[in-house]
Protein backbone atom coordinates (compact mmCIF):
# COMPACT_ATOMS: atom_id res chain seq x y z
CA UNK A 1 0.00 0.00 0.00
CA UNK A 2 1.06 3.21 -0.60
CA UNK A 3 1.08 5.67 2.16
CA UNK A 4 -0.08 8.61 0.16
CA UNK A 5 -2.69 6.60 -1.61
CA UNK A 6 -6.36 6.95 -1.41
CA UNK A 7 -7.01 4.00 -3.43
CA UNK A 8 -9.40 1.94 -1.68
CA UNK A 9 -8.11 -2.16 -1.66
CA UNK A 10 -9.87 -4.32 0.91
CA UNK A 11 -7.40 -7.24 0.44
CA UNK A 12 -4.56 -4.56 1.11
CA UNK A 13 -5.97 -2.92 4.45
CA UNK A 14 -6.89 -6.53 5.71
CA UNK A 15 -3.49 -7.92 5.19
CA UNK A 16 -0.92 -5.41 5.15
CA UNK A 17 1.05 -4.95 8.41
CA UNK A 18 2.08 -1.30 8.29
CA UNK A 19 -0.11 1.05 10.98
CA UNK A 20 0.68 3.74 9.40
CA UNK A 21 -0.68 2.88 5.79
CA UNK A 22 -3.71 1.69 7.40
CA UNK A 23 -4.11 5.25 9.10
CA UNK A 24 -2.95 6.96 6.19
CA UNK A 25 -5.60 5.29 3.60
CA UNK A 26 -8.98 5.78 6.03
CA UNK A 27 -8.01 9.64 6.33
CA UNK A 28 -7.13 10.08 2.41
CA UNK A 29 -10.27 7.95 1.37
CA UNK A 30 -12.62 9.59 4.23
CA UNK A 31 -11.45 13.47 2.41
CA UNK A 32 -11.94 11.72 -1.20
CA UNK A 33 -15.84 11.01 0.30
CA UNK A 34 -15.75 13.90 1.54
CA UNK A 35 -15.17 16.23 -1.73
CA UNK A 36 -17.63 14.25 -2.89
CA UNK A 37 -20.18 15.42 -1.03
CA UNK A 38 -20.64 12.11 1.16
CA UNK A 39 -19.92 13.92 4.06
CA UNK A 40 -21.81 11.62 6.61
CA UNK A 41 -19.26 8.49 5.22
CA UNK A 42 -16.64 11.11 5.99
CA UNK A 43 -17.77 11.60 9.25
CA UNK A 44 -18.32 7.84 10.43
CA UNK A 45 -14.49 6.60 8.76
CA UNK A 46 -13.11 9.93 10.83
CA UNK A 47 -14.88 8.57 14.04
CA UNK A 48 -13.82 5.17 13.74
CA UNK A 49 -10.04 6.48 13.33
CA UNK A 50 -10.34 8.58 16.54
CA UNK A 51 -12.01 6.05 18.24
CA UNK A 52 -8.58 3.58 17.41
CA UNK A 53 -5.59 5.72 16.40
CA UNK A 54 -6.39 8.62 18.65
CA UNK A 55 -2.58 9.25 18.88
CA UNK A 56 -1.77 8.87 15.31
CA UNK A 57 0.26 12.30 14.20
CA UNK A 58 -1.06 11.88 10.30
CA UNK A 59 -2.84 15.09 10.68
CA UNK A 60 -2.69 17.14 7.81
CA UNK A 61 -5.56 15.61 5.87
CA UNK A 62 -7.38 15.84 9.21
CA UNK A 63 -7.04 19.65 9.56
CA UNK A 64 -8.25 20.45 6.25
CA UNK A 65 -11.37 18.53 6.96
CA UNK A 66 -12.32 20.77 10.16
CA UNK A 67 -12.77 23.34 8.11
CA UNK A 68 -15.91 21.11 6.56
CA UNK A 69 -17.06 19.99 10.33
CA UNK A 70 -16.75 24.04 11.00
CA UNK A 71 -19.19 24.68 7.95
CA UNK A 72 -21.89 21.97 8.64
CA UNK A 73 -21.54 22.23 12.07
CA UNK A 74 -21.76 18.05 12.74
CA UNK A 75 -18.33 16.83 14.07
CA UNK A 76 -17.15 13.40 13.64
CA UNK A 77 -16.36 11.43 17.26
CA UNK A 78 -13.41 12.95 19.26
CA UNK A 79 -12.40 15.41 16.08
CA UNK A 80 -13.96 18.52 18.28
CA UNK A 81 -11.88 17.85 21.15
CA UNK A 82 -8.48 17.33 19.33
CA UNK A 83 -9.41 20.56 17.61
CA UNK A 84 -9.79 22.33 20.52
CA UNK A 85 -6.65 20.80 22.35
CA UNK A 86 -4.75 21.91 19.32
CA UNK A 87 -5.11 25.49 20.28
CA UNK A 88 -6.10 27.01 16.60
CA UNK A 89 -9.33 29.16 15.97
CA UNK A 90 -11.43 28.74 13.29
CA UNK A 91 -10.23 32.15 11.98
CA UNK A 92 -6.57 30.39 12.20
CA UNK A 93 -7.65 27.07 10.31
CA UNK A 94 -9.50 29.13 7.46
CA UNK A 95 -6.02 31.42 7.06
CA UNK A 96 -3.54 28.56 7.36
CA UNK A 97 -6.17 26.53 4.55
CA UNK A 98 -5.86 29.45 1.96
CA UNK A 99 -3.69 28.46 -1.39
CA UNK A 100 -0.62 30.92 -1.10
CA UNK A 101 1.08 32.06 -4.41
CA UNK A 102 4.32 30.61 -3.24
CA UNK A 103 2.12 26.80 -3.77
CA UNK A 104 2.02 27.86 -7.09
CA UNK A 105 5.00 30.00 -8.29
CA UNK A 106 8.56 28.55 -7.80
CA UNK A 107 10.73 31.56 -5.70
CA UNK A 108 12.41 32.53 -9.76
CA UNK A 109 9.22 33.07 -11.31
CA UNK A 110 6.87 34.29 -8.22
CA UNK A 111 4.04 36.67 -8.78
CA UNK A 112 1.46 37.53 -5.92
CA UNK A 113 -2.21 36.85 -6.57
CA UNK A 114 -4.51 39.22 -5.71
CA UNK A 115 -8.55 37.73 -4.86
CA UNK A 116 -9.97 39.98 -7.28
CA UNK A 117 -10.59 40.07 -11.15
CA UNK A 118 -6.65 40.78 -12.05
CA UNK A 119 -5.79 37.94 -9.79
CA UNK A 120 -8.26 35.92 -11.54
CA UNK A 121 -7.13 36.36 -14.89
CA UNK A 122 -3.68 35.71 -13.96
CA UNK A 123 -4.34 32.10 -12.65
CA UNK A 124 -6.18 31.38 -15.43
CA UNK A 125 -3.52 32.72 -17.99
CA UNK A 126 -0.84 29.97 -15.38
CA UNK A 127 -3.05 27.08 -15.56
CA UNK A 128 -3.13 27.51 -19.61
CA UNK A 129 0.21 28.84 -20.40
CA UNK A 130 2.78 28.88 -17.46
CA UNK A 131 5.83 27.77 -19.08
CA UNK A 132 8.12 26.35 -16.01
CA UNK A 133 5.97 23.57 -16.03
CA UNK A 134 6.82 20.47 -18.77
CA UNK A 135 3.12 19.46 -20.46
CA UNK A 136 4.34 16.18 -20.02
CA UNK A 137 4.42 15.89 -16.45
CA UNK A 138 1.50 19.03 -15.27
CA UNK A 139 -1.13 16.53 -15.23
CA UNK A 140 1.02 13.50 -13.38
CA UNK A 141 0.02 11.79 -10.25
CA UNK A 142 3.54 12.78 -8.93
CA UNK A 143 6.00 15.68 -9.27
CA UNK A 144 6.18 18.97 -8.67
CA UNK A 145 4.63 20.90 -11.93
CA UNK A 146 1.20 18.85 -11.06
CA UNK A 147 1.14 20.07 -7.49
CA UNK A 148 1.57 23.76 -8.77
CA UNK A 149 -1.47 23.38 -11.35
CA UNK A 150 -3.58 21.86 -8.92
CA UNK A 151 -2.83 24.59 -6.18
CA UNK A 152 -3.61 26.88 -9.26
CA UNK A 153 -6.68 25.15 -10.21
CA UNK A 154 -7.85 24.77 -6.82
CA UNK A 155 -7.13 28.59 -6.21
CA UNK A 156 -9.05 29.55 -9.08
CA UNK A 157 -12.08 27.53 -8.55
CA UNK A 158 -12.28 29.31 -4.85
CA UNK A 159 -12.04 32.71 -6.38
CA UNK A 160 -14.38 32.41 -9.06
CA UNK A 161 -16.93 31.64 -6.30
CA UNK A 162 -16.07 34.62 -4.78
CA UNK A 163 -16.33 36.51 -8.06
CA UNK A 164 -19.41 34.93 -9.21
CA UNK A 165 -21.22 36.59 -5.31
CA UNK A 166 -20.44 40.05 -6.80
CA UNK A 167 -21.87 39.39 -10.05
CA UNK A 168 -19.54 41.85 -12.50
CA UNK A 169 -19.87 41.65 -15.92
CA UNK A 170 -16.26 41.18 -16.31
CA UNK A 171 -16.66 37.81 -15.59
CA UNK A 172 -18.53 37.49 -18.72
CA UNK A 173 -16.21 35.82 -20.88
CA UNK A 174 -14.29 33.92 -18.29
CA UNK A 175 -14.88 30.37 -17.09
CA UNK A 176 -17.46 30.08 -14.38
CA UNK A 177 -17.23 27.89 -11.36
CA UNK A 178 -18.92 25.39 -12.74
CA UNK A 179 -16.31 25.20 -15.81
CA UNK A 180 -13.40 24.68 -13.69
CA UNK A 181 -14.97 22.57 -11.33
CA UNK A 182 -15.33 20.49 -14.70
CA UNK A 183 -11.78 20.93 -15.31
CA UNK A 184 -10.37 19.61 -11.95
CA UNK A 185 -12.92 16.59 -11.94
CA UNK A 186 -11.15 15.19 -14.84
CA UNK A 187 -7.48 15.34 -13.07
CA UNK A 188 -8.42 13.88 -9.74
CA UNK A 189 -5.59 11.49 -10.03
CA UNK A 190 -3.27 14.44 -10.19
CA UNK A 191 -0.77 15.07 -7.85
CA UNK A 192 -2.49 16.47 -4.64
CA UNK A 193 -5.78 18.11 -6.61
CA UNK A 194 -7.75 16.11 -4.09
CA UNK A 195 -5.50 17.59 -1.08
CA UNK A 196 -5.72 21.08 -2.36
CA UNK A 197 -9.55 21.36 -3.71
CA UNK A 198 -10.99 22.28 -0.82
CA UNK A 199 -9.31 25.44 0.08
CA UNK A 200 -11.89 27.26 2.21
CA UNK A 201 -15.55 27.16 3.91
CA UNK A 202 -16.51 28.53 0.65
CA UNK A 203 -15.52 25.47 -1.75
CA UNK A 204 -16.54 23.23 0.70
CA UNK A 205 -20.20 24.28 0.81
CA UNK A 206 -19.91 23.87 -2.65
CA UNK A 207 -18.39 20.33 -2.39
CA UNK A 208 -20.88 19.28 0.82
CA UNK A 209 -23.74 20.11 -1.65
CA UNK A 210 -22.31 17.74 -4.46
CA UNK A 211 -20.85 20.03 -7.11
CA UNK A 212 -17.84 17.78 -7.58
CA UNK A 213 -20.09 14.37 -7.80
CA UNK A 214 -22.28 16.29 -10.41
CA UNK A 215 -18.86 17.04 -12.36
CA UNK A 216 -17.36 13.34 -12.30
CA UNK A 217 -21.28 12.12 -12.95
CA UNK A 218 -20.94 9.59 -10.30
CA UNK A 219 -24.00 7.41 -9.32
CA UNK A 220 -25.09 7.34 -6.00
CA UNK A 221 -25.95 3.60 -5.88
CA UNK A 222 -22.31 2.67 -6.65
CA UNK A 223 -20.82 5.42 -3.82
CA UNK A 224 -22.92 4.00 -1.35
CA UNK A 225 -21.98 0.48 -1.85
CA UNK A 226 -18.34 1.64 -2.69
CA UNK A 227 -19.02 3.25 1.29
CA UNK A 228 -20.46 0.42 2.96
CA UNK A 229 -18.05 -1.65 1.49
CA UNK A 230 -14.94 0.76 2.91
CA UNK A 231 -16.72 1.14 6.25
CA UNK A 232 -16.90 -2.99 6.41
CA UNK A 233 -13.53 -3.42 5.62
CA UNK A 234 -11.58 -0.50 8.02
CA UNK A 235 -14.34 -1.88 10.92
CA UNK A 236 -12.99 -5.28 10.09
CA UNK A 237 -9.08 -3.80 10.11
CA UNK A 238 -9.92 -1.75 13.32
CA UNK A 239 -11.29 -3.96 15.42
CA UNK A 240 -9.95 -7.14 14.45
CA UNK A 241 -6.41 -6.45 13.52
CA UNK A 242 -4.35 -7.97 11.46
CA UNK A 243 -5.67 -10.74 9.11
CA UNK A 244 -4.00 -13.45 8.33
CA UNK A 245 -2.70 -14.60 4.78
CA UNK A 246 -3.06 -18.47 4.03
CA UNK A 247 0.13 -20.08 4.81
CA UNK A 248 2.14 -20.40 1.67
CA UNK A 249 5.50 -22.72 1.44
CA UNK A 250 8.41 -20.95 0.41
CA UNK A 251 8.67 -22.77 -2.80
CA UNK A 252 5.22 -21.25 -3.35
CA UNK A 253 5.95 -17.80 -2.40
CA UNK A 254 9.03 -17.44 -4.43
CA UNK A 255 7.06 -18.64 -7.65
CA UNK A 256 4.23 -16.28 -7.40
CA UNK A 257 7.09 -13.80 -7.15
CA UNK A 258 8.78 -14.97 -9.95
CA UNK A 259 5.50 -14.92 -12.17
CA UNK A 260 4.34 -11.71 -11.28
CA UNK A 261 7.74 -9.94 -11.95
CA UNK A 262 7.11 -11.48 -15.38
CA UNK A 263 3.75 -11.02 -16.29
CA UNK A 264 2.50 -7.84 -14.56
CA UNK A 265 1.58 -5.36 -16.89
CA UNK A 266 3.40 -2.90 -14.47
CA UNK A 267 6.77 -5.14 -14.46
CA UNK A 268 6.45 -5.30 -18.23
CA UNK A 269 6.74 -1.32 -18.50
CA UNK A 270 9.12 -1.37 -16.39
CA UNK A 271 11.42 -3.62 -18.57
CA UNK A 272 10.97 -2.26 -21.90
CA UNK A 273 11.86 1.30 -20.20
CA UNK A 274 14.82 -0.08 -18.36
CA UNK A 275 15.97 -2.62 -20.90
CA UNK A 276 14.31 -2.13 -23.94
CA UNK A 277 10.93 -3.88 -26.28
CA UNK A 278 10.06 -6.94 -25.45
CA UNK A 279 13.41 -7.76 -22.78
CA UNK A 280 12.87 -9.86 -20.04
CA UNK A 281 13.93 -12.10 -17.53
CA UNK A 282 13.36 -15.61 -18.64
CA UNK A 283 13.68 -16.42 -14.49
CA UNK A 284 14.16 -14.64 -11.39
CA UNK A 285 15.50 -18.14 -9.72
CA UNK A 286 19.27 -18.32 -9.31
CA UNK A 287 21.17 -22.15 -9.11
CA UNK A 288 19.66 -23.41 -5.21
CA UNK A 289 22.71 -23.32 -2.66
CA UNK A 290 23.19 -26.75 -1.31
CA UNK A 291 23.99 -27.45 2.22
CA UNK A 292 27.60 -27.96 2.11
CA UNK A 293 27.36 -24.20 0.92
CA UNK A 294 25.05 -22.91 3.51
CA UNK A 295 27.51 -24.41 6.09
CA UNK A 296 30.13 -22.56 5.02
CA UNK A 297 28.06 -19.32 4.82
CA UNK A 298 27.15 -19.68 8.54
CA UNK A 299 30.52 -20.85 9.38
CA UNK A 300 32.12 -17.90 7.38
CA UNK A 301 29.48 -15.72 9.33
CA UNK A 302 29.76 -17.34 12.67
CA UNK A 303 25.79 -17.30 12.81
CA UNK A 304 23.54 -19.87 12.68
CA UNK A 305 20.90 -18.32 10.44
CA UNK A 306 17.13 -18.51 10.54
CA UNK A 307 15.64 -21.61 8.75
CA UNK A 308 13.08 -19.69 6.53
CA UNK A 309 15.91 -18.06 5.18
CA UNK A 310 18.20 -21.50 4.69
CA UNK A 311 15.27 -22.93 3.31
CA UNK A 312 15.15 -19.95 0.28
CA UNK A 313 18.70 -20.71 -0.22
CA UNK A 314 18.45 -24.19 -0.91
CA UNK A 315 16.02 -23.30 -3.50
CA UNK A 316 17.59 -20.52 -5.04
CA UNK A 317 20.81 -18.58 -3.98
CA UNK A 318 19.58 -15.71 -4.72
CA UNK A 319 17.02 -13.56 -6.28
CA UNK A 320 16.73 -11.21 -9.44
CA UNK A 321 14.75 -8.10 -9.48
CA UNK A 322 11.00 -8.68 -8.29
CA UNK A 323 8.21 -6.46 -8.99
CA UNK A 324 6.64 -4.72 -5.62
CA UNK A 325 3.38 -3.43 -7.30
CA UNK A 326 5.63 -0.15 -8.15
CA UNK A 327 8.72 -0.25 -8.85
CA UNK A 328 11.17 -3.10 -8.91
CA UNK A 329 12.76 -4.64 -5.11
CA UNK A 330 16.64 -4.67 -5.01
CA UNK A 331 17.74 -8.43 -5.73
CA UNK A 332 18.77 -10.72 -3.15
CA UNK A 333 22.16 -11.49 -2.85
CA UNK A 334 23.75 -15.33 -3.28
CA UNK A 335 25.63 -17.39 -0.33
CA UNK A 336 28.86 -15.91 -1.29
CA UNK A 337 27.79 -12.09 -1.45
CA UNK A 338 26.26 -12.26 1.78
CA UNK A 339 27.95 -10.10 4.47
CA UNK A 340 27.63 -8.32 8.18
CA UNK A 341 28.17 -4.54 8.21
CA UNK A 342 31.41 -3.17 8.35
CA UNK A 343 32.87 -1.06 10.92
CA UNK A 344 32.77 2.15 9.28
CA UNK A 345 28.67 1.86 8.30
CA UNK A 346 27.87 3.67 11.12
CA UNK A 347 25.10 5.35 9.22
CA UNK A 348 22.84 2.27 9.20
CA UNK A 349 23.85 0.83 12.11
CA UNK A 350 22.80 3.98 14.07
CA UNK A 351 19.30 4.30 12.06
CA UNK A 352 16.39 3.62 14.71
CA UNK A 353 14.57 0.50 13.58
CA UNK A 354 10.69 1.62 12.84
CA UNK A 355 7.86 -0.96 12.53
CA UNK A 356 5.68 1.57 11.82
CA UNK A 357 6.42 5.33 12.00
CA UNK A 358 2.88 6.66 12.77
CA UNK A 359 3.68 5.21 15.96
CA UNK A 360 6.94 6.74 17.17
CA UNK A 361 6.47 10.27 15.81
CA UNK A 362 3.35 10.78 18.02
CA UNK A 363 3.06 14.30 20.07
CA UNK A 364 2.88 12.21 23.32
CA UNK A 365 5.28 9.80 22.85
CA UNK A 366 7.96 12.23 22.07
CA UNK A 367 7.32 13.95 25.81
CA UNK A 368 7.77 10.06 27.40
CA UNK A 369 11.04 9.00 27.79
CA UNK A 370 10.46 6.22 24.99
CA UNK A 371 11.09 9.21 22.40
CA UNK A 372 12.94 8.79 19.01
CA UNK A 373 16.39 10.20 20.19
CA UNK A 374 16.15 6.46 22.55
CA UNK A 375 14.80 3.93 20.60
CA UNK A 376 16.82 0.92 19.85
CA UNK A 377 18.59 1.44 17.06
CA UNK A 378 19.91 -1.25 14.02
CA UNK A 379 22.94 -2.27 15.21
CA UNK A 380 24.94 -5.40 13.27
CA UNK A 381 23.19 -6.30 10.67
CA UNK A 382 23.57 -8.92 7.51
CA UNK A 383 23.09 -7.53 4.09
CA UNK A 384 21.43 -10.00 1.83
CA UNK A 385 20.49 -7.96 -0.53
CA UNK A 386 21.13 -4.59 -2.58
CA UNK A 387 20.96 -2.35 -5.36
CA UNK A 388 21.84 1.34 -5.45
CA UNK A 389 20.01 3.19 -2.60
CA UNK A 390 17.98 0.01 -1.91
CA UNK A 391 19.21 -1.98 0.87
CA UNK A 392 17.82 -5.95 2.54
CA UNK A 393 18.99 -6.93 6.06
CA UNK A 394 18.80 -9.41 8.00
CA UNK A 395 18.65 -8.33 12.09
CA UNK A 396 19.90 -10.79 14.72
CA UNK A 397 17.55 -11.73 17.03
CA UNK A 398 20.13 -9.55 19.64
CA UNK A 399 18.80 -6.46 17.81
CA UNK A 400 15.06 -7.75 18.00
CA UNK A 401 15.53 -8.32 21.05
CA UNK A 402 16.22 -5.23 22.21
CA UNK A 403 13.20 -3.66 20.24
CA UNK A 404 10.75 -6.09 21.47
CA UNK A 405 11.93 -4.76 25.05
CA UNK A 406 11.63 -1.35 24.25
CA UNK A 407 8.16 -1.74 23.17
CA UNK A 408 6.94 -4.20 25.70
CA UNK A 409 8.45 -1.63 28.54
CA UNK A 410 5.93 1.14 26.96
CA UNK A 411 3.04 -1.31 26.91
CA UNK A 412 3.50 -2.16 30.64
CA UNK A 413 4.58 1.48 31.86
CA UNK A 414 1.97 2.20 34.29
CA UNK A 415 3.37 6.03 34.51
CA UNK A 416 2.54 6.73 30.85
CA UNK A 417 -1.12 7.16 29.39
CA UNK A 418 -3.27 4.28 28.44
CA UNK A 419 -3.56 5.69 25.01
CA UNK A 420 -0.32 5.57 24.30
CA UNK A 421 0.36 2.12 25.82
CA UNK A 422 -2.62 0.60 23.36
CA UNK A 423 -1.28 2.24 20.84
CA UNK A 424 2.15 0.58 21.47
CA UNK A 425 0.05 -2.73 21.74
CA UNK A 426 -1.68 -2.37 18.48
CA UNK A 427 1.32 -1.37 16.41
CA UNK A 428 2.97 -4.55 17.59
CA UNK A 429 -0.10 -6.46 16.44
CA UNK A 430 -0.41 -5.21 13.19
CA UNK A 431 3.14 -5.92 12.74
CA UNK A 432 3.52 -9.75 14.50
CA UNK A 433 -0.30 -10.52 14.73
CA UNK A 434 -0.49 -10.47 18.57
CA UNK A 435 1.68 -9.41 22.07
CA UNK A 436 2.64 -13.46 22.03
CA UNK A 437 3.38 -13.62 18.73
CA UNK A 438 5.59 -10.61 18.71
CA UNK A 439 7.37 -12.22 21.91
CA UNK A 440 8.41 -14.67 20.08
CA UNK A 441 10.20 -12.76 17.32
CA UNK A 442 13.43 -13.57 16.56
CA UNK A 443 15.52 -12.66 13.24
CA UNK A 444 14.01 -9.59 11.30
CA UNK A 445 13.95 -8.21 8.00
CA UNK A 446 14.91 -4.73 6.94
CA UNK A 447 14.21 -2.71 4.06
CA UNK A 448 15.82 0.62 4.12
CA UNK A 449 15.73 3.00 1.02
CA UNK A 450 18.23 5.70 1.01
CA UNK A 451 17.91 9.30 -0.33
CA UNK A 452 15.44 12.34 -0.06
CA UNK A 453 12.78 9.69 0.55
CA UNK A 454 14.59 7.81 3.10
CA UNK A 455 12.21 4.35 4.42
CA UNK A 456 12.20 2.05 6.52
CA UNK A 457 10.04 -1.14 6.30
CA UNK A 458 10.05 -4.50 8.86
CA UNK A 459 9.27 -7.86 8.72
CA UNK A 460 8.68 -10.36 11.39
CA UNK A 461 10.66 -12.76 9.26
CA UNK A 462 11.89 -13.83 6.29
CA UNK A 463 8.76 -15.68 5.11
CA UNK A 464 6.47 -12.80 6.32
CA UNK A 465 8.73 -10.31 3.95
CA UNK A 466 8.42 -12.94 1.06
CA UNK A 467 4.91 -13.10 1.73
CA UNK A 468 4.08 -8.97 1.36
CA UNK A 469 6.71 -9.30 -1.83
CA UNK A 470 4.14 -11.92 -3.06
CA UNK A 471 1.23 -10.43 -2.51
CA UNK A 472 2.57 -6.81 -3.66
CA UNK A 473 3.87 -8.56 -6.86
CA UNK A 474 0.55 -9.31 -7.89
CA UNK A 475 -0.38 -5.51 -8.00
CA UNK A 476 -0.29 -2.59 -10.12
CA UNK A 477 -0.52 0.93 -9.71
CA UNK A 478 -3.07 3.00 -11.43
CA UNK A 479 -1.49 6.20 -11.25
CA UNK A 480 -5.23 7.21 -12.96
CA UNK A 481 -7.59 5.84 -10.21
CA UNK A 482 -9.67 7.88 -7.36
CA UNK A 483 -12.73 6.36 -5.97
CA UNK A 484 -14.75 9.33 -7.99
CA UNK A 485 -14.09 7.51 -11.15
CA UNK A 486 -14.92 4.04 -9.60
CA UNK A 487 -18.37 5.21 -9.23
CA UNK A 488 -19.61 6.41 -12.48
Amino acid sequence: MSPSSSSFDRDDILHTRSGQAINQSIVHIAHEFAVLGYVDVARRLISLFNRHYPLDPYQVPLRWLRLLWVETGSWPEGELEKFKDSGESVEELVKASRISSGRIFSPRDHVEITDDIDGFRLLLKVIDHQPTWNPEFADASTGGDAMSKSAALAKAYDLSLLLAEQQSEALANLPSPEQLLGRISKRLHCNHQLDDLPCSRKVWKELAQGALAKAVGVQDDKVRALAEEVEQTFRQRCEEGLQRMPDQPIEQLLSTIDKNTRTNKGALEFFEGYLGAGVEPETLYLDPAGPAEILELERRLNVTLPNDYKTFLSISNGFAWSWNGIIMDAPLHPASKLRWFRDDETYFTELSITIDESFIHTDEQRRTKYSIDAWPTVGRAIEIGHEDIDNVWLLPPENTKRLKDWYLAIIDDDEISEQLRMAALKTISAFAGSRKEFEKLDWLVLTWASGGSACMTAYASFKVFLEEKARASGTCWDDEDALAYRCR
